[in-house]
């Protein structure tokens, strides 16, 4: 008995090893799987801040955000338009008073996806009703197109003239998911679902305006970013 037990040992050590050997490199695949961590998805503020026209006679906005969309998202927007809006307002704050409100306004982006063609699309507008116009610039990868989002370049922001020197200005920024425009269905899932609640949070930028006014550089005070 004793000597085929030996045997049978003897006999399935090669089997057993084999086994290991074959199982090691699934078993690594397994945990390469589970340790792994996905890009994180939203959108994020990163800079915010006023730059002069060559004149100096206004103001313009640059605004630089991190876009990544969730799978889910991405995948809507291979079959259906999606939108964006940003939401910006500039005012001067007032201790004894409301504060001043200066200007503010909303641009939208409306990305879509040809399927004909396998390009994307992004227009842009200062109203909500956009169109894929003939003025839509065409991408090739959803990663470039997303470009237009990331970094927000406007004109005429606010006029010289309406700034007084000396005096402390706020500006605040942010960027969304228009998800009112999204399919119905999707609209009930943005409410529970936190895939389709892509928003930077307000941005500020507080800045001092320098005389003379029609050639001040914005003085920023504090951090010139940070979400609410």
């Amino acid at each position: 008995m004793r000597c085929f037990a030996k045997w049978l040992k003897a006999a399935l050590k090669p089997i057993f090893v084999t086994a290991w050997l074959l199982g090691l490199p699934l078993a690594q695949a397994q945990s390469g799987a589970t340790t792994a961590t996905a890009l994180p998805t939203g959108i994020v503020g990163t800079s915010v801040r006023l730059t002069p026209n060559p004149t100096g006679s206004e103001w313009g906005l640059q605004a630089d955000f991190n876009v990544q969309l969730p799978s889910r998202v991405a995948e809507l927007a291979r079959s259906t338009p999606i939108y964006f809006v940003l939401d910006w307002r500039m005012s001067r704050p007032r201790w004894y008073w409301r504060d001043q409100r200066l200007a503010q306004g909303q641009v939208y982006w409306r990305l879509s996806h040809n399927p004909l063609t396998q390009q994307w699309r992004v227009s842009s507008a200062n109203s909500a009703t956009i169109s894929d116009g003939r003025f839509a610039i065409s991408y090739p990868t959803l990663n470039e197109a997303l470009s237009s989002l990331r970094r927000i370049r406007r004109d005429g922001l606010v006029q010289s003239s309406e700034l007084v020197a000396d005096q402390k200005y706020e500006l605040l920024v942010r960027l969304r998911l228009d998800t009112s425009q999204l399919p119905k269905p999707f609209q009930i899932n943005a409410i529970t679902n936190s895939d389709w609640t892509l928003d930077s949070g307000v941005l500020e930028h507080v800045f001092m305006a320098s005389a003379p006014v029609s050639a001040m550089v914005p003085q920023t005070i504090g951090v010139p970013v940070s979400p609410k």
